[in-house]
């Protein structure tokens, strides 16, 4: 497995897991929901984080592969 498609599955995976805690968290109110919130938005910003990293290498080891040697 390329590193490009892990990155993108680690990240898809990180924010199912987000959701999953975002939808555990809607009957908890005020100074309780400051963790859970917390812990979601670093989760969500860790998953886009590694679906743009499998991206830019996706894109960029697809565009290196072509110039450097015409024949593969």
């Amino acid at each position: 497995m390329r590193s490009s498609v892990a990155d993108i599955a680690s990240g898809l995976a990180v924010l199912v897991m987000a959701g999953v805690f975002h939808a555990q968290s809607g009957d908890l109110e005020g100074v309780s929901l400051l963790f859970p919130r917390m812990l979601i938005i670093f989760m969500a910003l860790g998953g886009i984080y590694l679906c743009g990293l499998g991206l830019l290498k996706g894109r960029k080891g697809g565009m290196r592969r072509r110039t450097t040697n015409p024949w593969l």
